[in-house]
């Protein structure tokens, strides 16, 4: 009769892999541990998107804990599930759906917001999970991942052997629960403004173009009382050139607003190596075209690049874009016959493009915060500027990790410099 062997050979093995554990431990000791863990919260923070951080604490926490596998999973408070995880065990990703809602060891430690520790998975096979058994995990340690009093999720480390959770042990097992919460929480505060901001570019497409419609309507029956109307009286000539004047302003607004929409639903910007000589030469060239809005092919353009001026990191399309603005808005502002001249400058501090006309026909206005750049025309104009414009363009600039200002010298010109890092 052969002698079974297996019982005598499991715990052998058992005994063998705690002592090595407990050797493991030692190397990872304070503040060794420590210094590991702030390099973990520290890397944790320079990523945004939820999934990143998840599987970055279970692989990273893995090697802390001196753990064979490590799984995170996720808590919705709101509709009672399991909404997100991770997992070094070839679960990966799914391991929120093998989790049991109502039962089991992660809903009690969410519910109780209390860890659990289990030594040995096999004096209880029948009421464990299946993973447990397709992952060959014989003891695992379960911890809440709690924000203030917010329970985010469990955090778990697990082994392929029995054994005994020390002092220590669990003492990092809290510690590394404590930075995988902050490091969730603000990941899920990102994704959350990302949804409403979402919502919100969706709204203003929405509302946009229900606007366009019916200015679209005024402006043609306006057009067409002009032209047909005959002998029209000196009065009312002026009084439909204001509402012409006030339908143009409306579309300059919505047209702004549509830029803005398109900014903002992009999520990811590519940023390359752009020569700004090009940027500018690409603007004249456009220009020359009579393809900016708003400007005529007899408006004479002169550029002055400087042959020193660095590449930047950039979005080509963006920038272009912003140029474009920029000369529409003292093309729009200022007497047709003068030069609009656009200049590049290696500075110290980066390089800059001056986009301005021969004299001073506007100025600069900033509201109280200082944070809204808004050009006024000089008095002797009759067109208003809200300022929208600018906005989208001073945007753009801040998203480059630039900036930009408005300078009049009196009886010189007005211009408008913008510099981007180099």
């Amino acid at each position: 009769m052969a002698l079974d062997l297996s019982p005598i050979i499991t715990a052998c093995n058992d005994t063998i892999m705690g002592k090595f554990n407990h050797v493991q431990s030692i190397v990872m000791e304070p503040p060794l541990f420590f210094e590991s863990l702030n390099k973990l919260q520290s890397d944790l923070h320079t990523l945004t998107e939820l999934h990143q951080v998840l599987e970055s604490l279970v692989y990273v926490g893995r090697e802390l804990l001196m753990c064979d596998d490590a799984s995170v999973i996720l808590w919705d408070p709101t509709h009672k599930e399991f909404a997100a995880g991770a997992s070094t065990t070839k679960v990966g990703a799914e391991v929120p759906k093998r989790v049991r809602r109502k039962k089991g060891a992660t809903r009690w430690i969410v519910d109780n917001q209390q860890p659990k520790f289990v030594e040995d998975t096999a004096r209880n096979l029948a009421e464990s999970n299946s993973m447990i058994i397709e992952n060959d995990i014989r003891a695992y340690a379960g911890v809440p991942i709690l924000f203030e009093n917010e329970v985010l999720g469990v955090f778990y480390a697990m082994f392929g052997y029995s054994k005994t959770f020390n002092g220590d042990e669990r003492y990092k097992l809290i510690q590394l629960a404590n930075v995988a919460s902050v490091s969730i929480k603000h990941a899920k505060q990102i994704q959350l403004l990302e949804e409403r901001n979402q919502l919100l570019t969706t709204m203003m497409g929405q509302t946009v173009q229900k606007m366009v419609q019916p200015l679209s309507l005024a402006i043609g029956f306006c057009d067409l009382m002009v032209k047909e109307i005959q002998g029209m009286s000196a009065e009312h000539k002026k009084r439909v050139g204001i509402i012409q004047r006030s339908h143009t302003r409306m579309h300059h607004v919505i047209s702004d607003i549509q830029r803005f929409e398109k900014l903002m639903s992009v999520n990811h910007l590519e940023f390359e190596p752009v020569s700004i000589n090009y940027v500018v030469s690409s603007v004249q060239e456009a220009f020359q075209n009579g393809s900016i809005k708003n400007i005529g092919r007899t408006r004479k353009v002169q550029t002055f690049t400087d042959s020193t001026a660095p590449l930047v990191q950039a979005n080509l399309g963006l920038l272009i874009e912003c140029l474009t603005e920029l000369v529409n808005w003292i093309s729009r502002f200022t007497i047709e016959t003068r030069p609009i001249t656009i200049q590049t400058i290696n500075q110290d501090d980066g390089v800059m493009i001056s986009i301005g006309d021969v004299r001073q026909d506007c100025y600069r206005e900033q509201n109280q915060s200082g944070d809204h750049l808004q050009m006024q025309l000089a008095p002797k104009s009759d067109t208003h500027q809200i300022g929208l414009g600018l906005s989208y363009v001073q945007a753009i600039v801040e998203m480059h990790g630039g900036y930009l200002r408005i300078n009049n010298r009196a009886e010189q010109s007005s211009e408008f410099q913008l510099v981007l890092p180099k």
